[in-house]
């Protein structure tokens, strides 16, 4: 009787952890494309956004994929603001 409790206990903290780390990780995605929209907003330009996150315990953004209709100014500007404040190289900046 007590293995089957142990082995719920542990399948219970694992989805937790699981749950967890997802919940963590659409925060992250979201909080960073809004952030990068708000700096379009600022620019005058009105983004599309996805965010890819790597996939360490604590995630982080890695590669932005961006669409609109920008202009060379506002794009310099915008990879320079994602290269700087956020990590994101401009290699890892898609944009379409």
């Amino acid at each position: 009787m007590y293995p089957d409790v142990s082995l719920e206990a542990e399948r219970a903290v694992s989805e937790g952890k699981e749950s967890y780390q997802n919940a963590l990780a659409l925060s992250i995605s979201h909080r960073t494309q809004a952030y990068i929209l708000d700096k379009g907003a600022q620019l005058g330009v009105n983004l599309t956004v996805q965010v890819e996150l790597s996939k360490d315990p604590m995630p982080v953004p890695v590669r932005v994929r961006l669409s609109g209709n920008v202009s060379p100014y506002a794009k310099s500007r915008l990879q320079q603001i994602l290269a700087n404040e956020l990590g994101i190289p401009k290699e890892d900046q898609i944009w379409t």
